[in-house]
Parts: C-alpha cells; structure tokens; sequence
C-alpha cells in the first residue's frame, strides 16, 4: 500500500522588501546558479529588481 503524501507546512506569501534582497541572492547563488561562472544576480541586483515598479518578487515563508 503506498505511503500517503505528507502535509505540506503552510505557506505564506508576500512581496519582497529590501531586507530580502541578501537572501534571494544567497538562494540565486546556491541554489539556481551553482556551477555557473560569476554571479549574475547579487544583492545590488535583486534590490534594484525590487526598487523597480515594472518587477514583482514574490516571497513565500513558512510559518515556525
């Protein structure tokens, strides 16, 4: 019999800040760039990205 699929923890979305400009960098740079050369979306990047009235980036938390 298979196993049932666990819950997913509830999940809030929000728009970005500049506080989350390093840390959507960091998650660029680990997650989504790894093994490319140089950095194309560090942190003066992703603020002007959410300075920018044409951009919307989305943050998703889960709740702890």
């Amino acid at each position: 019999m298979p196993r049932p699929a666990p819950v997913p923890a509830p999940v809030r979305l929000r728009l970005g800040t500049r506080a989350d400009a390093r840390t959507i960098a960091d998650m660029s740079r680990c997650l989504i760039e790894l093994g490319l050369r140089g950095w194309s979306w560090p942190p003066s990047r992703v603020a002007a990205a959410l300075n920018n009235r044409n951009c919307s980036v989305v943050v998703a938390e889960t709740e702890e």
